[in-house]
């Protein structure tokens, strides 16, 4: 999907389309001769170009190979870190980390290692490597902001992808230096769908106007593009134009009478382009067009091929053949048909070795002499046209494999370090050329990645770094790159040296046990160095490479440790031998004192209590006599209440007895 921008209608004119015209016929021109050498090396690696008779040494394929193997092996793994280095710029580092993640994430799901081999291929074998960086957003239906009203379209999904560009799709204009260059372009295969998806805003009579055309032998359409042979879609060239004069994207077909779009540039990259410049390729400071690796080597390359179609054909003639007594028949069959301690026989032998001299009389074998010299001198002849290859290539037989029987390792030292100097300049080339694809990349991230975008790519991060989740994310998002440095080292797209990790990481943590371990005593005694010696422990571990995942960590435990020592310093200091036995004196006193005190106090309260029980015991005795006397005068009322109960029973009876009642009549 293209970036959503302002169309230039003033520019889709015909004379905008026969200005484009020319630039693109004016850029095959210039680069007319690299191209077609550049289709006779593939074919050179591929071996398609056998002349009748000849035998190749495919010796370009085996260099090819070698070099691209050396030059570049795994997944980058950018490095992103502070520009200044600031260890008390704890947003920055987060930030850092969160671009750095996201970017490695989107390396993998997007394939970098197959298209970046494609790249490195192209300039090892036609000169020329080419990446391109394309926004892709997955759009959804149109909203409006409940507070401003304006529509706007929600992004779903987006991903900044690096493209691959073949080297014959890449167009430039004729310049000296590739600063100067005023425009860049590629060329798109498209189907009829794709050109509609792409430039809604078609016609339908302009569709029919597109030259769409089967892609295979019988059409050659395309002017110097590599293409299949029978291949069955119908597809049109588009080139997709950026000009930086005027700051526009064009997209433009030959079979077009005006361009298909021209939009304002909205992606603002750092020198415009969405293509590093220079490319990965070798130039001069005389023009921008590149000088392959095959043109600097292509005679000796010839030679080499020469030298093997003579081998060849002399180890064709080393054949033994001889001439014999035709008399004798059966020596024909003594080196034919004769099988393993096995003879033939030979009439009249004793005629046969007297007067014929024997076997030795009887036939001649040809001679072989010269033909075996001739090739032993082609082949020490090849082997001096492969060192001279080599030579210049700058691959040593370290490098290949190869090794020399009885070679000191000063020797070994001596040509490791040949080859790692000259690899080492293209290793450097394409690990440049990365970090500025990369730099692109993150520019994009920056500007128009959603937040949850590159919070759910980057991943969990350590608990001391989320709060500054949020913090990292504005300021990627205000400063973009400005804060940061983006750079990819050689050793990160060589094959994996885990000692070289696992030694980086013991010196880290050693550095950082040592700086604490000399940091404490001189804490303890003056303890206003806290904050300064945690300073240079923090400034010692943010130079380390890959120290930004527990930098946060180590930041913490240095806070708390400042922390302690600062409530420590609170504190009224230790006493001195002399006061802690003076202090010892002192409290054996006050404890013999309170001990005396204490024996005291407690006589007294001993007498107070004897006294208080000798109370209570009168109290006792006193209240044992009231209830006594309280028990006689109870029994003293109980005996008068019997008394009365007596008399009023006596009483009753003696009214009964003198009045009998009714039954008495």
């Amino acid at each position: 999907m293209r970036q959503n921008s302002t169309q230039r209608t003033d520019l889709i004119t015909t004379g905008e389309r026969d200005k484009w015209d020319k630039e693109i016929d004016a850029s095959r021109k210039e680069r007319e001769k690299f191209t077609d050498l550049g289709m006779k090396t593939l074919k050179r690696y591929a071996a398609d170009d056998k002349m009748k008779g000849s035998v190749d040494y495919n010796l370009f394929f085996s260099t090819v190979e070698t070099k691209q193997a050396a030059i570049y092996a795994r997944t980058p793994q950018p490095d992103i870190s502070r520009r200044n280095s600031d260890a008390d710029d704890d947003v920055s580092r987060v930030a850092a980390m969160l671009l750095q993640r996201t970017i490695s994430t989107e390396l993998d799901i997007e394939g970098f290692d197959q298209k970046f081999s494609q790249i490195t291929f192209d300039r090892l074998v036609p000169g020329l490597g080419v990446g391109w960086l394309r926004l892709e957003q997955d759009l959804d239906e149109p909203q409006f902001d409940p507070l401003t009203g304006q529509q706007f379209i929600p992004v779903k999904d987006e991903l900044a992808y690096i493209d691959y560009v073949g080297w014959n799709d890449f167009f430039w204009a004729p310049c000296k230096t590739w600063g100067e260059c005023p425009w860049v372009a590629r060329r798109v295969q498209m189907t009829k769908d794709a050109v509609k998806d792409a430039f809604p805003h078609l016609t339908e009579d302009q569709l029919n106007d597109l030259s769409f055309q089967e892609q295979n032998s019988g059409k050659q359409y395309n002017k110097d593009k590599i293409q299949t042979q029978f291949g069955t879609q119908k597809l049109i060239e588009v080139f997709e134009i950026w000009d930086k004069t005027r700051e526009v994207v064009i997209w433009y077909t030959e079979s077009l009478d005006v361009p298909l779009d021209v939009v304002d540039d909205t992606m603002q990259f750092d020198g415009f382009f969405p293509t590093p410049l220079p490319p990965l390729c070798r130039t001069t400071t005389a023009s921008t067009t590149p000088i392959s690796d095959f043109k600097l080597l292509q005679d000796l390359y010839n030679e080499l091929d020469n030298l093997n179609t003579r081998i060849t054909n002399l180890q064709r003639s080393l054949q033994l053949k001889w001439a014999y007594d035709q008399s004798n028949k059966e020596l024909a069959d003594l080196f034919t048909s004769t099988k393993e301690l096995q003879g033939v026989p030979v009439k009249d032998w004793a005629v046969f070795k007297s007067e014929k001299g024997g076997i030795a009389g009887s036939m001649e074998f040809a001679p072989l002499e010269m033909q075996v010299m001739a090739y032993r001198e082609l082949l020490g002849a090849r082997e001096q046209i492969k060192q001279q290859i080599y030579e210049i290539e700058g691959i040593s037989d370290i490098l290949r494999g190869a090794a020399t029987p009885y070679e000191t390792a000063t020797a070994t030292q001596a040509k490791t370090a040949f080859s790692s100097t000259r690899i080492s300049v293209m290793q450097r080339q394409v690990a440049e050329y990365i970090a500025a694809l990369l730099r692109l990349k993150a520019h994009v991230i920056t500007k128009f990645y959603k937040p949850e975008t590159i919070l759910e790519r980057a991943g969990t991060l350590a608990q001391s770094d989320q709060p500054l989740l949020m913090p990292a994310i504005q300021l990627l998002k205000n400063e973009q790159m400005r804060n940061l440095k983006l750079n990819v080292s050689v050793d990160s797209i060589q094959l994996e040296n885990w000692n070289q990790q696992s030694q980086e990481r013991i010196s880290l943590v050693k550095t950082v046990g040592d700086l604490i371990a000399q940091s404490l005593p001189a804490i303890q005694q003056v303890p206003e160095l806290a904050p300064l010696m945690m300073k240079m422990v923090q400034f010692g571990v943010a130079g380390f490479k890959g120290a930004d995942v527990v930098e946060g960590e180590i930041d913490a435990f240095l806070n708390q440790l400042v922390q302690k020592t600062a409530q420590g310093a609170q504190q009224p200091p230790e006493p001195t031998p002399e006061q802690v036995k003076a202090q010892a004196a002192q409290q054996t006193q006050q404890a013999m004192l309170a001990k005396t005190q204490m024996q005291e106090q407690t006589k007294l309260q001993v007498a107070q209590l004897e006294a208080s029980l000798k109370s209570r015991d009168q109290e006792i005795e006193m209240l044992k006599a009231q209830i006594k006397a309280q028990e006689v005068q109870h029994n003293i009322q109980h005996d008068n209440d019997r008394l009365m109960m007596d008399r009023v029973d006596g009483a009753h009876k003696q009214a009964m007895d003198r009045n009998p009642g009714p039954g008495a009549l």
